[in-house]
């Protein structure tokens, strides 16, 4: 069993401590931009754990698409890649205007 930071892992089952992720939510509503990728938050983690890859699962199609139209995510030889410097330099961008200290790894954890 692996806990960190109120997600405990056991197996193949992952529970996340529901206040958490409520406090996230809130955290990155503050801008349009942080709305998105609150909302794009499933895609991303799949993307940054996959790398480039060609094989995306149909639930993710759409998200990917609207994260192509944002800049965060490119195609290279069909592939399809994250942009972690562009979403780092945007978070800390979009953080630093609300007053807030949030990070890539904010949205990648929950």
């Amino acid at each position: 069993m692996l806990v960190k930071e109120n997600i405990v892992c056991e197996g193949d089952v992952v529970s996340v401590d529901e206040s958490d992720f409520s406090q996230l939510e809130a955290s990155f509503s503050g801008t349009p931009i942080l709305k998105a990728l609150s909302e794009c938050r499933a895609a991303i983690r799949w993307l940054d754990a996959e790398g480039p890859t060609q094989d995306l699962p149909s639930k993710f199609t759409e998200t990917v698409k609207k994260l192509e139209k944002l800049g965060f995510v490119y195609r290279r030889n069909k592939s399809f890649c994250l942009r972690l410097h562009r979403l780092r330099k945007v978070i800390d961008h979009e953080s630093s205007k609300l007053g807030r200290q949030l990070s890539l790894q904010d949205l990648l954890v929950v």
